[in-house]
């Protein structure tokens, strides 16, 4: 059985640079479960079109959860798959099941605490799978934040609810974990630059609803791609053509899509934290 190891990035933030990364074992994966993710990552994956259903919900909020999320995942040290995850455990949940407004209503910044709740309960659940090695148990360090933020909330109900209504089934193929397989087959260990840069697009890609439209393979294949250019290299290769499955004509379309929605959206900390946004406007503008 042909194998590859795949790591484990324990991010730690300093101030105003680039997050820096420590790898770390992680796990072995086959092939054949590489095969698998792509077989059921149509199944498992959300489109665009629970917003209908939300009533109280906006692609204006949603942004501003993912946000809220990724900022927890920098202040507790998290995986980044684990925001990947939970961002997809979210989307999943709110397909499924309509969330009302809090009652009283109760606002914490400009997100709804129902909202709110449930968001970080993905977190929560997503760091219990994936980050249970870190010896200090970043989850439980997110048990205790919510119950600080919304002392009566029924934090244990609110993530009971949420594994009833995904059937349990949690551990998902995400976006980060395709591109995770995908930059330690095709790519060599000295493209440093090109899997930092991939990984920035990428998370660029969690608050924008309208990209739940491609697959998540999709999505870790347009941020390689959209790297590769960004460190002057062609758009594609050989060895990512034979691993991801996809050739550069099909993942162009989701590059430029990307990057039209990513360029348009880009804030003030993704500018501190990376020194790759003028060449993503930049390639907006030529690709």
């Amino acid at each position: 059985m042909s194998q590859i190891q795949l790591y484990k990035w324990v991010g730690v933030m300093g101030d105003n640079t680039d997050i820096q990364a420590e790898v770390l074992p992680m796990r072995f994966i086959s092939l054949e479960t590489l095969d698998y993710y792509r077989s059921i990552e149509s199944s498992m994956s959300t489109r665009p079109l629970y917003m209908e259903f939300q009533p109280h919900l906006s692609t204006y909020t949603r942004a501003s959860l993912v946000r809220h999320l990724s900022e927890l995942q920098q202040r507790f040290h998290l995986a980044p798959e684990t925001l990947g995850l939970a961002v997809g455990l979210l989307d999943r949940f709110l397909a499924r099941k309509t969330v009302t407004k809090s009652k009283p209503v109760g606002v914490i910044g400009t997100i709804d605490r129902n909202f709110l709740l449930v968001a970080v309960t993905c977190l929560f659940i997503a760091s219990k799978l994936l980050d249970f090695r870190q010896e200090f148990r970043p989850h439980m360090r997110l048990v205790e934040y919510i119950r600080g933020l919304h002392p009566e909330s029924g934090f244990e109900m609110t993530e009971r609810a949420i594994l009833i209504a995904l059937d349990f089934r949690i551990n998902i193929p995400t976006s980060h974990i395709f591109l995770r397989i995908f930059l330690d087959l095709a790519v060599c260990e000295s493209d440093e630059c090109v899997a930092r840069d991939a990984y920035f697009v990428l998370n660029c890609t969690l608050g924008r609803y309208h990209l739940l439209e491609y697959l998540p393979s999709e999505i870790a294949c347009g941020s390689i791609l959209i790297a590769r250019l960004v460190n002057g290299l062609s758009e594609w290769s050989d060895d990512l053509a034979a691993y991801t499955k996809y050739n550069k004509d099909e993942i162009l379309p989701v590059s430029r899509s990307i990057l039209s929605t990513v360029s348009r959206g880009i804030t003030m900390s993704d500018r501190m934290n990376s020194n790759i946004v003028p060449t993503l406007e930049c390639l907006y503008a030529s690709l």
